[in-house]
C-alpha cells in the first residue's frame, strides 16, 4: 500500500509545508471542478458545450 516513497514525501511535507499560495491555487481548482461537475449534474451546462459521443467503428 504505502512504500517508503511516500514516507519520505509526507516527512519533507512536515518539514516545508506547501506555502499558503500553493494551497490557495490548488483549493481554486479542486472548487471549479466541483462547480463545473454541479453544473453538469444539476443540467445547467449549455447543450452545445457538450462533446457528442462518436460513432463505433463499423466492422466488415
Amino acid at each position: 500500500m504505502f512504500g517508503p516513497h511516500w514516507l519520505f514525501r509526507m516527512r519533507r511535507w512536515v518539514h516545508s509545508p506547501p506555502s499558503t499560495r500553493r494551497v490557495l491555487i490548488v483549493l481554486v481548482a479542486v472548487g471549479l471542478c466541483v462547480a463545473l461537475y454541479a453544473l453538469e449534474h444539476f443540467g445547467f451546462w449549455p447543450e452545445g458545450l457538450t462533446a457528442d459521443r462518436a460513432p463505433h467503428r463499423l466492422r466488415f
